[in-house]
């Protein structure tokens, strides 16, 4: 085929269809779940620290895990971001989204999702991190496609009704397609865990791979985005972050001291690969 006429077919295939992305988009809030892109949980982009007076970002590429490649540019993201729009993922299943992908949500409805109470301190909570996934900008790219776009297009506010209109780009299916697939993330767990960014990193970040392997602790300090400089501040955290991961998911989870790993259950008790960060 011509590559013009390939390009053409490109262009107006399904990628473009909101159809297409809703179908591919997975609904699990029945099992008391959200679901994320792979791609977005093994790499720095919604830090497993606290974002507040972080500086912005240009260009600038994120350690990952995942055989995409993450460049970014934004204020930093952190955990309650990663809350919030996973929040709208699951809104443009339930509303339903229309044609262009735009979709209304009371800003109550994400809230709950989100795991927070319909307080006017966290509607403006809510209303920062919808202003951070709109003015943020990723560039995922993958072995074949790669897509370069914000989290979210477009937020139109109605300040009576606190209702939201969001606009999603379609196009963000391929986050969800066969090059990263995607992770139900339990409600619950999550919720159980509170604001503890590092142990909601760690759960998000294990639970995106069906068979955990042991991984190194100064990885692990990388690919969180952790705003320790020295490890052994980062390790003291680390402990407090298991400690709390393992008692809302019942796991068993420690620093092994000869190697250096995250091991225990759930993880694989064999050799830790080497394991290469995508920068």
């Amino acid at each position: 085929m011509h590559k013009k006429q390939q390009c053409r077919d490109f262009m107006v295939s399904n990628l473009d269809s909101m159809q297409h992305f809703l179908k591919i988009l997975p609904n699990v809030a029945r099992d008391g779940a959200l679901a994320a892109p792979n791609a977005t949980l093994r790499c720095a982009l919604f830090a497993g620290a606290n974002a507040t007076n972080r500086r912005g970002l240009r260009r600038e590429t994120l350690a990952s895990l995942s055989n995409f490649r993450l460049i970014y540019t934004g204020l930093r993201l952190d955990q309650g971001d990663l809350d919030c729009w996973l929040a709208v993922l699951q809104a443009a299943h339930e509303s339903p989204a229309d044609l262009q992908g735009r979709f209304c949500v009371s800003g109550q409805r994400l809230l709950r999702l989100m795991g927070l109470k319909n307080t006017g301190p966290n509607q403006d909570l809510l209303d920062g991190r919808l202003s951070k996934l709109k003015s943020g900008a990723i560039d995922l790219k993958g072995d074949r496609y790669s897509y370069e776009g914000s989290l979210i297009d477009e937020v139109f506010r109605d300040s009576v009704t606190q209702h939201v209109v969001i606009k999603l780009n379609p196009r963000m299916a391929i986050l969800f397609g066969a090059e990263s697939g995607w992770t139900k993330l339990s409600l619950d767990i999550r919720a159980k865990l509170g604001r503890n960014a590092l142990a909601k990193w760690l759960y998000a970040y294990l639970a995106s791979h069906r068979v955990p392997t042991p991984i190194g602790v100064s990885l692990l300090k990388e690919l969180s985005s952790s705003e320790y400089a020295e490890l052994w501040r980062f390790r003291q955290h680390l402990r407090k972050a298991l400690a709390a991961l393992n008692l809302a998911t019942g796991w068993e989870l420690d620093i092994d001291q000869g190697s250096d790993c995250l091991v225990g259950r759930p993880i694989r008790l064999v050799a830790p690969k080497k394991q290469t960060v995508v920068r």
